[in-house]
């Protein structure tokens, strides 16, 4: 069950918002913050014991619904984290920019928004050559999101 309630320095004030209080379905105890409007809150309640109860009982499968919400983040946001990803890994400036650039430059080329568009059929627009120049950045990038 969760608990809905103020903070102790709001609890007097009108128009503060309520915190919403439940127990994920790993066990973790979490807070969300809710309306200021309790009816709302308690509503928003709800909704989250309900999916909780979903994903305990595994009617809500999570790499589906992780996937679902990597593919809402636009693809350029994918390409930074992966720029960030290859420095921390340890690969050369001049590799990191030139492998950057060249997905840039397909994405651009081929109007690519989402992680579904990295598919070589998408591909339109984009010289013979170039494409076989690109591909293993391609692949690179595909491959990185499908792991991360």
């Amino acid at each position: 069950m969760a608990s809905i309630f103020k903070l102790g320095k709001d609890k007097r004030r009108k128009g503060t918002v309520y915190h919403i209080e439940y127990v994920y379905h790993r066990g973790r105890t979490r807070r969300k913050k809710g309306f200021s409007d309790k009816g709302l809150t308690q509503q928003l309640a709800a909704k989250i014991e309900h999916d909780v109860m979903l994903r305990r009982e595994g009617l809500i499968d999570l790499k589906q619904e992780l996937l679902a919400t990597q593919k809402s983040i636009p693809l350029p946001e994918h390409v930074l984290e992966f720029e960030n990803a290859l420095k921390q890994k340890g690969s050369t400036t001049r590799h990191v920019q030139k492998t950057i650039n060249r997905i840039q430059r397909i994405i651009t080329d081929a109007n690519m928004q989402s992680i579904d568009d990295l598919e070589a059929e998408n591909v339109e627009g984009v010289s013979a050559p170039t494409i076989t120049i690109f591909r293993p950045s391609i692949r690179f990038v595909a491959g990185w999101c499908q792991n991360a």
